[in-house]
């Protein structure tokens, strides 16, 4: 007997355990089967969800932790304490996940079946049994379960937002589950959501060079245009490192002090470097750089950077 595991943004693990043979497996016959949240955050306690396509959750596909309680309007049952006291569903339940950079300002909220209730703001729910979603820093984003063939919303200030991408599911999952999607809305439209696995790369979300997915752009804000791009100097006085310079005056801090009539300027050999420290984690669309002898720029840089451009200030 086995269930796939969802953690809080939709990596999959094989849980095994033998809920029917306590005997030989060395499980206790009064013993927790499962157990939601073990050695983790708030989240973990809450958003996980066990999958079955052979009847070992009780005869339940999907079992919902206790505290998701609006998905007892979707007619999941309260199981007992050998199910972790979760919520057995007659349904596979899956995983919505929004992929960002940086946290959503104001919040996001996701409304629709299994989130109409009110928000239980305590420990460990903090208002997710009612769709306020929690950002996960770590894995880059929001995570949230839903049910598919249904509609839901997202709630949140996109357009002064990082860019978003959103996906649902795991294509390696529609063998066993079959085909599934959600139809989602914001405020900017609506899309038919779906698993898009190739844009996903173990925790991080989407591959950074891969294009923002239909849905992301229809839904969020689109990634900008290279030719209208408004350039912000994020890198003004920031911490810097070199390999070397030439002399004092031309040290790496002169690279970002924002004169045109100060510079960086290395000793005269190749395979020379700089770096600066932007303190946060940024999506890079482009770089401009002020400067008459820079070479190969592109072949040593991120792959996530698009769009690159040298001008010579004099």
């Amino acid at each position: 007997m086995f269930a796939d595991l969802e953690n809080f943004l939709g990596i999959r693990y094989t849980w095994i355990y033998a809920c029917f043979l306590p005997k030989l497996s060395g499980v206790s016959a009064t013993g927790k089967l499962i157990q939601h949240g073990v050695n983790s955050k708030p989240e973990g306690k809450v958003w996980p969800v066990f999958l079955a396509r052979d009847g070992s959750l009780g005869g339940f596909k999907s079992v919902l932790s206790q505290h998701l309680d609006g998905f007892k309007n979707e007619g999941c049952v309260q199981l007992g304490p050998e199910w972790d006291s979760g919520l057995g569903c007659n349904f596979a339940v899956r995983r919505l996940n929004v992929w960002t950079a940086a946290e959503i300002e104001g919040g996001v909220k996701l409304s629709g079946p299994g989130f109409a209730v009110a928000a239980n703001n305590e420990f460990p729910s903090f208002g997710g049994n009612a769709g306020i979603l929690s950002y996960a820093a770590g894995y880059n984003g929001y995570g949230a379960l839903c049910r598919p063939g249904n509609v839901y919303e997202l709630e949140g200030v996109w357009r002064d937002s990082p860019v978003i991408d959103v996906a649902f599911s795991d294509a390696a999952l529609e063998s066993i589950f079959g085909a599934e999607e959600v139809t989602l809305k914001t405020a900017s439209g609506s899309c038919s959501v779906r698993s898009e696995a190739q844009r996903i790369i173990g925790r991080l979300g989407p591959v950074p060079t891969a294009p923002q997915s239909e849905c992301g752009a229809l839904l969020f804000n689109s990634q900008p245009n290279s030719e209208t791009l408004s350039i912000s100097n994020i890198a003004l006085g920031r911490p810097t490192a070199a390999s070397s310079s030439e002399q004092s005056i031309y040290d790496s801090e002169k690279a970002v002090d924002g004169s045109v009539d100060t510079r960086w300027s290395s000793s005269f050999q190749d395979n020379q470097w700089i770096s600066v420290d932007l303190g946060v984690v940024y999506e890079l669309f482009a770089v401009t750089v002020a400067g008459s002898h820079i070479k190969d720029f592109c072949s040593l840089s991120s792959p996530v950077i698009r769009y690159f451009k040298s001008i010579n200030p004099t």
